[in-house]
């Protein structure tokens, strides 16, 4: 039997992300007594870090039901600037200075839809991916087509809970999942510390836009996706 103690020794250190454990029924109880057994593991030592050795699991990613997407639906996605730019920093890929690669990025936000993605297209090989491990995206009914429609960019970090809001520039983006890529509903093991989440599949706008917006947008992780599925321009979110 896991110690009820644990997890109230969770929930000192992050009572947050503990209250979406408790409140988070899409979880099933296997998966959750998986966490209890975890928490029990813990002596003493990197309490975060332990943590994330669950969390950055990939076994303890995806859980929630998967979600059937629209026809031709494509997804918004909103990443810094830094992380975005290290696709083009990346050894593997183009190694460009990680300084020079963030304003080449500034530069592709001034093509047109057509001409960004050729240029993605031309630079990377197919297979490569936007992010190294899973990804966030929202929806953006009823514009399953566009996840640019009625969305304020200069909103959509914030109305999206993105904690580096304010202290980072980011770039918007929309993808199509190809048919071997599932979309899931969040669990709190995907948000794993992540303050700015709550269960029941919508983002959590951050305070300094949650007046102007009642709710969340509709969201969904999955795999990544290849830069090559990019569909959109690409959009500076903060201006």
């Amino acid at each position: 039997m896991p110690d009820p103690a644990k997890l109230e020794e969770y929930r000192q250190h992050y009572p947050q992300p503990c209250a979406n454990f408790e409140a988070d029924d899409v979880l099933g109880v296997d998966h959750k007594e998986r966490f209890r057994i975890h928490l029990d593991g813990y002596i003493d030592g990197d309490y975060e870090g332990f943590m994330k050795v669950f969390f950055h699991d990939p076994s303890n990613k995806k859980l929630g039901p998967a979600i059937g997407l629209e026809v031709n639906e494509v997804l918004g996605s909103v990443r810094s600037l830094t992380a975005f730019a290290s696709r083009f920093s990346d050894p593997e890929t183009l190694d460009q200075d990680p300084a020079d690669a963030e304003d080449y990025v500034r530069d592709l936000t001034s093509l047109p839809a057509a001409t960004f993605v050729t240029t993605i297209q031309t630079l990377f090989p197919p297979a490569t991916p936007i992010a190294r491990y899973l990804m966030w995206s929202y929806r953006n009914p009823p514009h399953w087509s566009d996840p640019f429609m009625n969305i304020e960019l200069e909103d959509v970090a914030c109305r999206l809970g993105l904690r580096s809001y304010g202290s980072a520039e980011h770039v918007a983006f929309g993808h199509r999942l190809p048919a071997d890529i599932q979309a899931f509903l969040p669990t709190c093991f995907d948000a794993g510390l992540f303050d700015e989440w709550r269960p029941g599949g919508k983002t959590l706008p951050l305070a300094d836009c949650e007046a102007k917006y009642a709710e969340g947008l509709p969201e969904v992780v999955h795999s990544p996706n290849t830069l090559h599925n990019i569909t959109t321009a690409l959009h500076l979110a903060e201006v």
